[in-house]
């Protein structure tokens, strides 16, 4: 595969330019999007719940004023996390803003779900004249296999989510199961 993009945004100045373009082409756009809730869970154990160092800098964006005791909680505890996130500037992560703001302006020709991998992977390579490489590409970076994403939510973090992610909850017919 020769002649494809991957494009990701990571900062506001990077994104304009990057829809602008994308918007613009005349390639297959697609894009994979994923429950909120359980995306949400799925970040915070990889990139907050984890003792690399990107954890720290970024807890620092959630709450920089924080005691170690504070983030530790953070850390540990998601309930605290998913408290303090809406008026942080974590809020604006590429890994913890909703997707449609990520997706805005951008016209796509199809939308896999993430629940939906492999069978929405089949039907991008379908699409892309490479139905015969479906094999060959291996689902990368999945994470954690343990308890579903609705163990880690009481009633006020999944009404909290659903506020905060509104728009994808929306747009692609997400539901808290």
């Amino acid at each position: 595969m020769s002649d494809y993009c991957y494009l990701r945004p990571f900062d506001e100045t990077m994104q304009e330019a990057w829809v602008q373009d994308f918007v613009e082409s005349n390639c297959f756009k697609f894009s994979v999007v994923r429950n909120p809730w359980d995306r949400l869970v799925s970040g915070w154990r990889n990139k907050i719940q984890t003792q690399r160092p990107v954890a720290k800098k970024l807890l620092q964006y959630l709450d920089p004023r924080a005691s170690e005791t504070e983030l530790a909680l953070y850390r540990t505890d998601f309930i605290s996390f998913v408290h303090a996130l809406p008026d942080s500037k974590l809020a604006s992560n590429i890994h913890f803003r909703p997707q449609s703001a990520i997706l805005q302006g951008v016209k796509l020709d199809f939308t896999a779900r993430f629940e939906r991998y492999n069978g929405d992977l089949g039907v991008v390579l379908d699409r892309i004249g490479l139905s015969d490489r479906a094999e060959s590409i291996p689902h990368m970076n999945k994470s954690w296999s343990g308890m579903h994403y609705s163990q880690y939510y009481d009633s006020k973090t999944r009404d909290l989510v659903s506020k905060l992610f509104r728009e994808d909850i929306i747009r692609w017919g997400y539901a808290f199961v």
